[in-house]
């Protein structure tokens, strides 16, 4: 989370220092998708955070609304349920339609 911020700030400083606009900056976010204890592992799925100035006005605002979105990704379970559909359409039924 802090990453995510720390990046849409640089980010937003690069372009200002450039006097070019910065509005919405979209970011690709990896959720893990490791079970309890495994220690290796390529198991996650991206999903992505727009952030708009409103929400890097200050530090505070800008980390709760990148927790939020976290959050949301998680609640929704995107992540799983991206992996679900892969797999289905990798089955034989999926590969027959």
């Amino acid at each position: 989370m802090l990453l995510v911020a720390a990046q849409a700030k640089a980010i937003e400083r690069w372009k200002q220092l450039r006097g070019e606009p910065c509005e919405v900056i979209s970011m690709e976010v990896h959720q893990n998708l490791r079970a309890g204890n495994q220690e290796l592992s390529n198991k996650f799925s991206p999903f992505i955070i727009d952030l708009q100035p409103r929400h890097r006005s200050d530090p505070k605002t800008l980390l709760r609304h990148v927790q939020q979105m976290q959050e949301q990704a998680r609640k929704d379970a995107i992540a799983q349920n991206m992996v679900c559909l892969l797999f289905l359409l990798d089955t034989w039924p999926g590969r027959a339609t």
